[in-house]
């Protein structure tokens, strides 16, 4: 991972997730989203355009 994205992101160890939320942390605005297997392996890369799930009430920032 480079150190720019880590600097600005959060790593979810037990998940092996990468996360980097939007500069305003607005739930309006795009997250970015890695996930990686157990070697380090990028196994996905997701743009999520919306981080509030309002069926759930989960909100992820």
């Amino acid at each position: 991972m480079p150190e720019y994205l880590k600097a600005r992101g959060k790593i979810f160890e037990a998940q092996r997730v990468f996360r980097l939320f939007n500069r305003d942390r607005s739930p309006d605005k795009p997250y970015l989203e890695i996930v990686f297997d157990e070697s380090g392996k990028i196994v996905s890369i997701t743009v999520y355009e919306n981080v509030s799930n309002p069926a759930s009430g989960i909100h992820l920032m």
